[in-house]
């Protein structure tokens, strides 16, 4: 989103969005049994209009919001995630070449290079520094 500096109304709302609480207040309510009810902004299915829990619960799910200290929010999955077997095929290596495993053979060869190119797409101009043909010993 992209807020001009004189739109002081748009700056204010975008403010006001940011630092918006995780849960409404308004709707969250004791019970005289000391547990918390948080009552639903619309009916569920099954006609329930409040959730009860206890306070140990309700903090434990407000926490489970809250990021883990200096841990990325966003993880990859796939042939992007760290441990993937095809990555070093995929993503732009900084070296010159990347070096593929000892233990391929070059029948597994021809396949990473079929999936490589199922990915990236067989007609896409390779990227810099990506190679697609796999030299195995």
């Amino acid at each position: 989103m992209r807020v001009e500096a004189r739109d002081r109304d748009r700056l204010e709302h975008l403010c006001r969005y940011a630092g918006r609480a995780a849960i409404a207040e308004n709707r969250l309510s004791e019970l005289p049994d000391g547990r918390v009810a948080y009552s639903l902004k619309k009916r569920w299915k099954d006609g329930t209009t409040h959730v009860v829990m206890t306070k140990q619960v309700l903090m434990e799910r407000l926490c489970a919001l809250v990021p883990r200290p200096r841990r990325h929010l966003v993880t990859y999955h796939g042939v992007f995630a760290p441990a993937a077997g095809i990555r070093q095929w995929v993503v732009p290596q900084v070296e010159a070449e990347a070096a593929p495993p000892a233990s391929a053979s070059g029948a597994a060869a021809g396949l990473v290079t079929a999936a490589v190119r199922a990915v990236v797409g067989c007609c896409a101009a390779q990227p810099a520094g990506v190679s697609l043909q796999a030299e195995l010993a």
